[in-house]
């Protein structure tokens, strides 16, 4: 007699890699789209790249979900232009501080907020030097982009409006989440 086999030990490993897959992808893609949006500054201004950059991912995942836009509920569009509104407006303060300030100081000075709160409230050994891990990260990116001048206070109060919009963003995204109208307004593949 042969021993039982289970499925849920095989398709959890693969969903579980397709989600790390995914942070690693949304990380360097956040990071690589920073990096070459400060090369257009000069040429466009940071509002107007990062109004591009919003437009280019928005045409990509419109074309990736390819959503019903006609089945969408007053409160679904809602949900969606407060989204990216919030979203714009956090992509611009960020890319106006990093105009002003280094790339590396504006991440570490945006990351302080989810990274406090990610302290507060960690639980379990494994959280805390996770924690740590990301601290340390975060001195290394600041102290690689000090030049030995005082920072740009403008360039910091943008970085910092661009970290609390984050949240608020966050608030926003959770608030589209629950009308769902990805989910039930996209054409099945």
């Amino acid at each position: 007699m042969s021993a039982p086999t289970s499925t849920a030990s095989t398709t959890a490993p693969t969903g579980t890699a397709m989600g790390v897959a995914c942070i690693f992808g949304s990380c360097i893609a956040l990071q690589l789209g920073a990096a070459l949006a400060v090369q257009l500054f000069p040429h466009a201004g940071s509002w107007a790249t990062a109004s591009l950059r919003l437009l280019i991912a928005a045409v990509i995942l419109v074309l990736v979900t390819r959503p019903k836009f006609r089945t969408w509920t007053r409160k679904q569009w809602w949900a969606i232009i407060t989204f990216g509104l919030s979203m714009g407006f956090m992509n611009g303060c960020f890319y106006t501080g990093i105009e002003r300030i280094p790339l590396g100081t504006a991440v570490t000075i945006e990351f302080l907020g989810p990274l406090t709160l990610a302290a507060v409230l960690s639980r379990t050994a494994r959280d805390i030097v996770c924690v740590v891990l990301a601290l340390a990260g975060m001195v290394l990116l600041g102290i690689n982009s000090y030049n030995g001048h005082p920072l740009d206070p403008v360039g910091v109060g943008f970085v910092l409006a661009a970290g609390f919009s984050g949240r608020c963003t966050f608030w926003r995204r959770n608030a589209q989440a629950a009308l769902s109208p990805a989910r039930a307004g996209s054409r099945s593949r």
